[in-house]
């Protein structure tokens, strides 16, 4: 399994909604998903011990981290700094 360095984390993106209560979102919005799963969690830093674990749901922003191909599926590494909350 990837295993990020230092604070990283490995997002698995949620697929995005098109719709949201009565509105419908904008298609910019449907392209850069804001949730997912963790899958793999780097070791921290010595003074940033790592708040979330592997299978945390977390929100994130719009168009952060960088996407990479691991085996066939797509996971987005991003710092733990840039994680909104853990849901």
């Amino acid at each position: 399994m990837i295993k990020p360095i230092e604070d990283r984390i490995a997002i698995r993106q949620d697929e995005p909604e098109a719709m949201s209560g009565a509105f419908v979102m904008p298609e910019s919005y449907a392209t850069a998903p804001n949730r997912g799963e963790v899958v793999a969690v780097g070791w921290g830093l010595p003074d940033r011990p790592m708040n979330v674990k592997v299978g945390d749901k977390v929100t994130y922003p719009k168009r952060h981290g960088t996407e990479i191909d691991y085996k066939g599926e797509k996971l987005l590494i991003i710092k733990q700094a840039e994680i909104f909350a853990i849901l």
